[in-house]
């Protein structure tokens, strides 16, 4: 693989161009019901079926080891008891007994809840919790329950997959022949319908794209959900239902910009946020080295605070070899936005404050775009953390790599994008954004390049 020159933009509620040596600067739809298939009941199996799930739970249910891991629940609406020996649950087609059964007995009408935490734990007794030894992705797949004597034909599934799923809300049955998204997610208890959501509202669509300006306009916001109600921010947050200005009109955009919106529905699931990034070089060239509501400094080492870097370097910004074309210089190079809250980027959980800190507790939500001047390119919701070793350490570096993650939680399980033409790979879990530190001007013994 060619090495790529890639021209990195570190987003917040302005933009703040960082240094990155590699570049030279660091700057719905209806309800989707997935298709559900069953058999009907036979007498061994009674009337069993997947009630209720939860894929991405983060503030709800915690397991014995006190995670929110994923759940699901397994409802008995037969008048006769079940047992379950020998039964199985998989979300691999080819895999009917992925996880099998210990001996359970479900009674006539009762739920079962199920941890799908991948810790793989199976007990007889019923006070303990069981565990699958898989996950749910919230991305959607193939969720399937399976009897000892027929490996072919599920007794409950969803197949080829249940849809999109959200954080902290359940899937599950709907007055017994249907399937929608619940508010209150319910483990172990009847789900709750009068919390259901007809639908997904549709995502925002901005009436202008991605990319650089020098002079003003303005963008406007729609939804092809009917009586959609539009919030936006350009801080950096993203907006809820309660977070967010109501969109009223065209919105004026007269410097650099990052505007984010869903689009809000009574009785249906809010929309994936959408961001747009609008950069005016001008602006980015000559951004103050305090910039009004940032912090001053960037987390500790060793005691000490580290003195915080948002301004580009006026040594060069106004050079006489560089200041008349800086500007257009700018413009030269691909552009990736990283938007993330002021909070989760140097609040007192923020991963830029804490940068020794790892794994997914320090994981933050975020956007990212990849654009250029000629192409407005793509965005997609992802996970960010800090990156590296030794130069997480602010004594090191200021200014730290991160790492992407594409998970079902945000968006897409996966982002299919060429973000390198040169190769065949167009799938990615992750991607790092690396800032170099050895044999780099940031790291005092670096050698001559």
């Amino acid at each position: 693989m060619k090495s790529k020159n890639i021209h990195f933009l570190l987003n917040f509620a302005v933009v703040i161009a960082l240094s990155l040596t590699v570049a030279g600067m660091w700057s719905t739809n209806a309800l989707a019901a997935g298709r559900k298939t069953s058999r009907a009941a036979s007498p061994s199996t009674g009337q069993i079926v997947i009630n209720e799930f939860l894929a991405s739970n983060d503030f709800g249910l915690q397991d014995e080891d006190g995670d929110s891991s994923d759940w699901l629940e397994l409802y008995n609406a037969g008048d006769s008891a079940i047992d379950l020996s020998g039964w199985s649950l998989t979300d691999d087609p080819a895999e009917p007994q992925q996880w099998v059964f210990p001996d359970r007995v479900i009674e006539s009408h009762a739920y079962l809840l199920i941890i799908a935490s991948g810790k793989d734990r199976r007990s007889d007794d019923p006070a303990k919790e069981l565990h699958t030894n898989f996950k749910l992705s919230a991305g959607g797949e193939y969720l399937a329950l399976f009897t000892p004597d027929d490996l072919n034909q599920p007794v409950d599934s969803f197949d080829p997959e249940y849809p999109q799923q959200y954080t902290d809300i359940s899937y599950g049955r709907y007055q017994e022949t249907q399937h929608r998204y619940f508010a209150n997610p319910t483990p172990g208890a009847a789900n709750d319908e009068t919390g259901a959501y007809e639908g997904v509202a549709t995502g925002v669509e901005f009436s202008v794209q991605r990319g650089f300006f020098d002079e003003a306009f303005t963008v406007e916001l729609s939804s092809e959900t009917p009586d959609a109600i539009i919030r936006y921010t350009t801080n950096g947050d993203a907006p809820s239902e309660t977070v967010g200005d109501v969109y009223g009109g065209p919105i004026p955009i007269g410097q650099t910009t990052v505007l984010r919106a869903i689009a809000t529905v009574p009785g249906f699931v809010p929309s994936p946020t959408n961001t747009s990034t609008y950069i005016f070089p001008a602006q980015v060239a000559h951004q103050p080295a305090k910039p009004t509501g940032f912090p001053a400094t960037w987390g500790w080492y060793n005691g000490q605070q580290t003195p915080a870097d948002y301004e580009m370097d006026p040594s060069i910004t106004f050079h006489p070899d560089y200041r008349d074309t800086i500007v257009d210089d700018l413009q030269t190079l691909p552009v990736l936005s990283i938007v993330t809250s002021r909070a989760d980027m140097f609040g007192s959980l923020g991963i830029y404050a804490y940068p020794l800190k790892h794994g997914r507790e320090w994981e933050r939500p975020a956007s990212m775009e990849l654009f250029s001047a000629d192409d407005p390119g793509f965005q997609v919701n992802a996970g960010v953390r800090i990156h590296g070793g030794t130069s997480r350490n602010p004594e090191k570096s200021a200014k730290h790599s991160f790492r992407l993650y594409f998970r079902g939680d945000y968006g897409p399980p996966q982002l299919e994008q060429a973000i390198f033409p040169d190769t065949h790979i167009e799938s990615f879990d992750k991607l790092v954004v690396r800032a170099n530190l050895a044999d780099c001007w940031v790291f005092g013994t670096a050698s001559p390049l």
